[in-house]
């Protein structure tokens, strides 16, 4: 039997549905994505959870998740374009009714269950005037499958990947060159932030990165076109069931049509604070969110 998904494409296909008719006429929507980490129990002084003590190597600690990444995309059904905005983790705010805290650690206020709404009420709050309409998190063993399904993607690493984090499961040794990433290395690649040696990536660079993929991934799924069905069966997945089938099979349609050069991807601005911390650059903010069309440009007073 057909999926539900192959049936949504061949609706597609053959019925062509615009994205926007099927977003409830809007020109767009809004969304924010979210990768989560996860904290692991290796070893050394034992944590306790809401579950007990933690005790087998390499357990996932629950509750202990943060927002690993966290994107704000806009798809522009009117004129064919994805822009984002990606906001550092550690930008540090203080949501109404909340401490302040550092962004990513507002997926675990009470829980990871309620992570996905504290996370968008904590970016809206950031994000003076932004609505948030689909809060997605990335299921990242989905996303493994998915390329997997494509028989990986090529990508030129420019310069040497080199990472090991026990504690949140993630290794990475890539030289640079062209290679065909598999599925945990294309996730390794677009998750990388720092190498073993110190210092680190800015935003701007994994956004280059993921950017970089996104396009690889898509002439991958061209290529094989029969493979179409069977991965975005496994999008449903990655997307967490966030979408429904008929949205992501509009969608992927939508997504034929973008070109490369109408890709857009920025960072929200921002300035040292105390420590580790970043602050908002409010001043720059609301020029930023309108770049990346996430705010309509301010009207013109006519004399």
């Amino acid at each position: 039997m057909k999926s539900r998904m192959f049936r949504a494409l061949a609706a597609q296909a053959f019925q062509p549905k615009p994205a926007k008719e099927v977003f409830n006429n809007q020109d767009g929507i809004t969304m924010l994505v979210l990768g989560t980490d996860e904290d692991r129990k290796w070893g050394g002084v034992e944590r306790f959870t809401e579950d007990g003590f933690v005790s087998k190597p390499g357990t996932i600690i629950k509750g202990s998740a943060r927002a690993d990444m966290i994107l704000v995309a806009r798809l522009n059904f009117r004129d064919n374009s994805i822009t984002g905005i990606s906001i550092p983790r550690d930008v540090y705010t203080q949501v109404p009714g909340y401490r302040a805290r550092k962004i990513n650690a507002y997926y675990r206020v009470n829980g990871a269950q309620d992570g996905p709404k504290h996370m968008r009420n904590a970016v809206e709050h950031v994000l003076k005037g932004v609505k948030i309409d689909k809060t997605i998190v990335l299921n990242y063993q989905a996303f493994q499958e998915m390329v997997d399904i494509v028989g990986g993607v090529p990508i030129t690493v420019d310069k040497k990947m080199d990472y090991d984090d026990n504690a949140g499961n993630v290794h990475i040794h890539l030289q640079p060159g062209r290679h065909v990433l598999n599925g945990y290395d294309s996730l390794m690649y677009v998750r990388f932030r720092k190498g073993n040696e110190g210092g680190g990536d800015s935003d701007f660079e994994r956004q280059n990165r993921q950017k970089q993929f996104l396009v690889s991934f898509k002439n991958s799924i061209m290529r094989d076109p029969l493979r179409l069905p069977q991965v975005m069966d496994k999008a449903v997945e990655v997307l967490g069931n966030s979408l429904s089938e008929d949205q992501i099979a509009s969608v992927a349609y939508f997504a034929r049509g973008v070109k490369p050069e109408t890709i857009k991807m920025g960072q929200v601005p921002v300035r040292p604070g105390r420590g580790t911390n970043l602050l908002v650059n409010e001043r720059e903010l609301s020029a930023k969110l309108v770049e990346f069309n996430l705010l309509p440009p301010p009207k013109v007073s006519r004399q």
